[in-house]
């Protein structure tokens, strides 16, 4: 009994701090490092982050986690009884209805309009329907609980990544005031002796700008679309290593952008021929003014990102590769064609991307061999499974 009591020795002999390290992942390990280093930096230079859809987009994230997380653990209380739960998650709802369409000088994006009351009352309808009304208890390596947490596993560190780009907005040009685009033009004129997107204004005109604005806004639905593929297949290992290589793309590249400020050829050179398109071209516009980094060049993550989905692909779904390969392309040259990017920025991304792909099975293989060094071999019962853990089978939702 007094061994029971017992303080552990050291913090690899608590059980929670174990658990924890079981639980760690590279992309959570790059979330965590570069997210507390941006936080202590920001705070170093006295940044204040102005950006209206990070406070937005950082409420949601917040508030969805809250309140799954809360939905889950009522419908799964073992105490209560299915009217119970109906009963308290009622009026959770009716109180989170009079929240927002009452109480007045709200500040929040989501919470300003009633419209947004459907939005609000997702988690909560999500965390019911995850476990039947019938089903007083389930175990957290059954089919109906697996699937949803596994995926939110797998997508939350890529949206944090993607969460701290909006965060770089207020952040770069506070840390490193002086753009570097003199150093990326002469890098750019050493290795070609010129200005690629100047060489190019003799092919500039209304239907390739609008082709290439096009292929450019698909940057995000790449991996998106792969994400659903692979849940629709049940290829968990394929999904985690995209998504994990494109969260270590994503932090190597917001470092660069902080080593290397720049605002690319669009401002910095000029041209004869100006870019002119169509619906397209303003759908690009208006999305560059709604999230674009004002410097975020170097290097070009819309080339290394592109790059994993496309070697995604070819490794794990080889048939959709004739459709993926030529858009890819299209969005690769995109980022030249627009001014958006030297020609330095695109080699670096190619590096990142194939690296990245490269690297994570290895880093992942690293880390737990560590952590069996650190913990010892884990042992687990059916009952007792982690969800999410290495080796688990995806099963899509």
């Amino acid at each position: 009994m007094r061994d029971l009591w017992r303080a552990p020795r050291t913090g690899l002999e608590s059980p929670v701090i174990r658990r924890l390290l079981r639980a760690l992942r590279l992309d959570d390990l790059l979330a965590l490092l570069f997210t507390g280093a941006l936080l202590v930096l920001s705070t170093l230079f006295s940044v204040r982050f102005d950006y209206t859809i990070v406070r937005g987009v950082t409420f949601l994230v917040v508030y969805y986690a809250v309140m799954f997380a809360s939905g889950r653990w009522l419908v799964r209380h073992p105490r209560l009884s299915p009217g119970q739960k109906r009963t308290l998650l009622a009026w959770v709802l009716l109180i989170l209805v009079t929240f927002i369409l009452i109480i007045p000088g709200r500040d929040l994006m989501l919470l300003e309009k009633p419209k947004y009351l459907l939005v609000a009352l997702v988690p909560i309808l999500l965390a019911w329907w995850q476990t039947p009304p019938h089903v007083d208890t389930l175990e957290p390596n059954t089919d109906k609980t697996s699937s949803a947490y596994q995926l939110l596993r797998d997508l939350g560190p890529f949206l944090v990544s993607q969460l701290c780009y909006l965060l770089l907005h207020d952040v770069v040009h506070h840390i490193s005031p002086v753009d570097r685009d003199v150093w990326l033009i002469s890098a750019d004129r050493l290795l070609l002796g010129g200005d690629l997107t100047r060489w190019l204004e003799p092919v500039v005109g209304h239907w390739p700008t609008e082709w290439f604005s096009a292929t450019y806004s698909l940057f995000l639905i790449f991996p998106m679309s792969m994400v659903l593929w692979f849940i629709a297949r049940g290829e968990r290992e394929a999904l985690r290593h995209m998504l994990q290589a494109l969260v270590l793309c994503n932090y190597v590249g917001y470092l660069g952008y902080l080593l290397v400020p720049a605002i690319g050829p669009m401002y910095t050179l000029s041209y004869d021929v100006p870019l002119v398109g169509g619906w397209f071209y303003q759908v690009k516009e208006a999305l560059d003014e709604l999230g674009r980094v004002p410097r975020d060049c170097f290097p070009s993550l819309h080339t290394s990102n592109t790059l994993v989905v496309l070697l995604i692909v070819r490794r794990y779904a080889r048939p959709l590769l004739r459709i993926y390969l030529p858009l890819g392309a299209s969005c690769i040259a995109a980022t030249i064609y627009l001014r958006y990017h030297y020609t330095i920025d695109v080699v670096a991304g190619f590096m990142l991307g194939g690296g990245a792909f490269w690297a994570v099975p290895r880093l992942m293989h690293v880390w737990s061999d560590r952590l069996e060094r650190w913990l010892g071999p884990e042992t687990q019962t059916p009952a007792t499974r982690r969800v999410g853990s290495a080796g688990d089978e995806f099963r899509g939702v």
